[in-house]
């Protein structure tokens, strides 16, 4: 059930980032939307494939980063907006409506989806390590593209020209510190709930 109101959540915020008419940056270019995408196809595989032996690892991932995503734009992208707040004056409806289901719906349903989910095993150690994986990988791809000159990084942040060094160091520990808390704290509430949960005994009956 959670893996199907993920894959309509989602894909609902993802269209709709694509037909609003506000921000004029490719969707795919955003970590937001790219994080959306890989949350859909896992949610997409879990239901396909609901046996899959990576199906766990992957969804940690996932919610991590739908959760890195909504964390960032409600700390630090929000608060430096004109208004300081989600939405914009001039943001369309259909901008609004992707920037809550992202930002809000989104982490709450892959956050309810993987602590649910049998880790099979999984240590803190091997959890954490693939929540790096995604982020790592837009980054290198993004900044290298970006120092080719074929994009622009549409994250003031993590560009030394508008923000200086100093302030992208800051944000890139900040990144490597939160990823491991936020994997963590899921992988606790994981071990919690399956914990509480009572073991199904089989039973037998006579015909």
């Amino acid at each position: 059930m959670l893996s199907w109101a993920i894959v309509l959540t989602l894909t609902t915020a993802i269209v709709c980032q694509f037909v609003q008419h506000t921000d004029s940056i490719f969707p795919l270019l955003y970590f937001t939307v790219d994080s959306a995408l890989f949350a859909v196809v896992v949610a997409g595989t879990a239901l396909a494939r609901p046996h899959c032996p990576r199906l766990p690892g992957l969804r940690i991932a996932s919610a991590v980063s739908v959760l890195l995503a909504a964390l960032v734009f409600a700390a630090v992208i929000a608060p430096a907006s004109a208004t300081g707040t989600w939405v914009q004056p001039y943001d369309d409806y259909w901008v609004r409506a992707a920037t809550f289901l992202f930002h809000l719906v989104g982490p709450i349903l892959v956050t309810a989806d993987f602590i649910t989910t049998d880790l099979r095993g999984m240590s803190l150690r091997a959890v954490v390590a693939r929540c790096f994986i995604w982020p790592l990988s837009y980054l290198i791809i993004l900044t290298g593209l970006s120092v080719l000159g074929v994009i622009d990084l549409p994250y003031p942040f993590l560009v030394p020209a508008k923000v200086g060094w100093p302030t992208v160091v800051v944000a890139i520990v900040s990144l490597a510190v939160l990823i491991p808390l936020l994997a963590t704290v899921l992988y606790a509430l994981n071990r919690c709930i399956r914990a509480a949960r009572p073991e199904r005994v089989p039973t037998s009956g006579t015909r």
